[in-house]
């Protein structure tokens, strides 16, 4: 990855990272497009049944991600971005404009947690897309869209530099132990001593109360 992503990102931990939150993606906007489609059909209501289209397709997407083992979270999280600015315009339901801001914010501060360089840049660019999403979503109202716009980017600023700054303290902390670790004057060995405690615990049902003496006597299980 580049451009905002730097080489952390393709850390193990942020792999895992990613596979979770695609698979976090794919059962609930598929579950979310199912109830509409459900509802929709029940209800005999075809603005229910469209609703339900794009998270059925987001659910899709994220599915072929994680088929094809290759979760990438923010092409995903681009996908998610513009399935939420079409369907609630296309749709046109007024009442879904509120809960559609909430998730792009929290969409923006998901994002966040992937973000390694140019964080102005990132800041800037997701927010002009907040901003002129609600401003399209209020067209011809631009007073209102604006004066809506203006708050869910300082929800999505505030919430994400929150983000940024627990991610910064969390790993300048685990820098510091791989560093002492790393660069230790003396040679450090990790050992995984888990499949001990079975054959010990084989051990004393077998009657051995004394470990030392029954390894004298039976040097061939060392």
């Amino acid at each position: 990855m580049h451009g905002f992503l730097g080489e952390s990102a393709e850390s193990p931990a942020a792999r895992r990272l990613a596979a979770a939150l695609v698979r976090f993606c794919a059962v609930v906007a598929g579950g979310v497009g199912v109830g509409f489609a459900v509802a929709g059909v029940v209800a005999n209501d075809p603005d229910f049944v469209l609703r339900g289209v794009g998270p059925l397709v987001l659910s899709a997407i994220a599915l072929t991600m994680l088929i094809s083992h290759r979760e990438r979270v923010i092409p995903l999280m681009g996908a998610t971005v513009v399935m939420v600015i079409l369907q609630v315009r296309l749709v046109g339901v007024a009442t879904a404009e509120t809960p559609a801001a909430i998730g792009l914010v929290v969409v923006g501060m998901a994002a966040a947690l992937f973000v390694q360089r140019r964080h102005a840049t990132f800041f800037v660019s997701y927010g002009a897309i907040i901003i002129g999403a609600q401003l399209w979503w209020q067209w011809p109202d631009y007073a209102d869209g604006l004066a809506r716009s203006v708050g869910s980017f300082v929800a999505f600023a505030f919430s994400s530099w929150l983000v940024l700054a627990l991610r910064r303290t969390m790993r300048s902390g685990s820098e510091r132990y791989e560093l002492l670790f790393s660069k230790a004057p003396v040679s450090l060995w990790e050992e995984d001593f888990g499949a001990l405690d079975p054959w010990l615990s084989l051990i004393r049902a077998q009657g051995v109360t004394d470990l030392e003496a029954h390894l004298r006597a039976n040097p061939e299980l060392l």
